[in-house]
């Protein structure tokens, strides 16, 4: 019974608070599509109070409050340990997260660039945080995928506390429900590290032309990266022709042990040195003593190798000989010796 009761309590609770019960109208059919007669048979045959009956509705109600607060701060806290995770780990890289309204405020930003706090983007625009020119810059490119509809990735400078910081930048339109524009978002990746390994790079690979040796720059799975006069000369590729290739397989590399051992020998020492025989354009065979040195960043995390490959052909090639003559020069000696006893 109290189960039927609380199934139609608002009509118990609509019916009777109308001094005078119902009138014609209502009588008929009210709101609800139950008659208005139906309500107070309902409330008549149950004994109970009006007042009684919403208790039990509004006790029946609190639960189904309680239940779905129960389940809304569970999902609050699933979502938030997310974020603490999520957090943690974007916190350690060097990423920025953010989006922007077609105007270009900033909605939010995740992970600001050092030194910023995310209050001093919030609501803002690009030239209220960063310099004309450089927020000028961002807002071209921004506009332009709002008006394009497409993304796009650009390399951006951008000065912060007084320091010049260099971003792989990647931006997208946004779009609510209905298709319609309503802003950007973008991910920012600081760059600024091997942008100056890269002019570091640049000058020492300058300098590396003007050697006689064989200079290769190679990054950690041995592709080609430079490729001085030195090897145009030894090997007879061009930069052009070698730059992308796999040094071992380009050259026809043959290793002193096995090619597995070199490489984890050089990337646990930082050093390794010993001779290799390659093989250059014109299928001459070579013979090179190889210096090779693992360039590591300030974080002392590997970047790339330099090899310095000096050609010895002709050197092994006299000892090779050297050895053979004192070896027939030792055969013949015996001889002589055999025949005088």
């Amino acid at each position: 019974m109290s189960d039927f009761l609380l199934s139609q309590a608002d009509l118990i609770v609509g019916s009777v608070s109308k001094p005078g019960g119902c009138n014609k109208a209502e009588r008929e059919h009210d709101a609800t599509g139950i008659s208005c007669n139906d309500a107070e048979t309902t409330a008549q045959s149950t004994a109970l109070l009006p007042e009684s009956a919403l208790v039990l509705y509004l006790d029946k109600l609190e639960q189904k409050v309680r239940k779905l607060t129960a389940e809304l701060n569970e999902s609050n806290n699933r979502l938030r340990l997310w974020q603490e995770r999520f957090g943690l780990v974007i916190a350690n890289t060097s990423v920025v997260f953010f989006n922007q309204d077609q105007e270009l405020h900033y909605n939010w930003i995740f992970n600001p660039p050092r030194g910023l706090s995310s209050n001093h983007f919030i609501g803002r625009k690009d030239d209220a945080i960063f310099y004309r020119e450089e927020a000028n810059h961002l807002s071209e490119i921004k506009h332009q995928v709002m008006e394009s509809g497409t993304g796009a990735r650009h390399q951006v400078s951008l000065t912060v506390n007084g320091e010049i910081i260099c971003y792989d930048l990647t931006i997208h339109p946004v779009y609510d429900q209905a298709d319609k524009l309503i802003g950007i978002y973008g991910v920012a990746l600081d760059i600024t590290d091997y942008k100056q390994l890269e002019q570091r790079l640049r000058q020492h690979t300058a300098l590396m032309d003007f050697s006689h040796d064989a200079i290769i720059i190679r990054d950690l799975d041995s592709h080609i990266v430079h490729w001085n006069k030195g090897c145009e000369k030894l090997y007879g590729w061009t930069a052009d022709e070698a730059i992308g290739q796999i040094t071992h397989s380009l050259l026809q590399t043959q290793f002193p042990d096995s090619m597995a051992d070199t490489h984890k020998a050089l990337i646990q020492s930082g050093y390794w040195e010993n001779e290799l025989t390659h093989i250059n354009r014109s299928g001459v065979k070579l013979i090179v003593c190889s210096r090779q040195v693992l360039l590591q960043n300030e974080n002392g995390d590997p970047v790339c190798i330099i090899e310095v490959n000096k050609d010895i052909t002709l050197r092994k090639q006299y000892e090779e000989e050297l050895r053979l003559r004192n070896i027939a020069e030792s055969g013949s000696a015996s001889k002589a010796n055999t025949r005088k006893v």
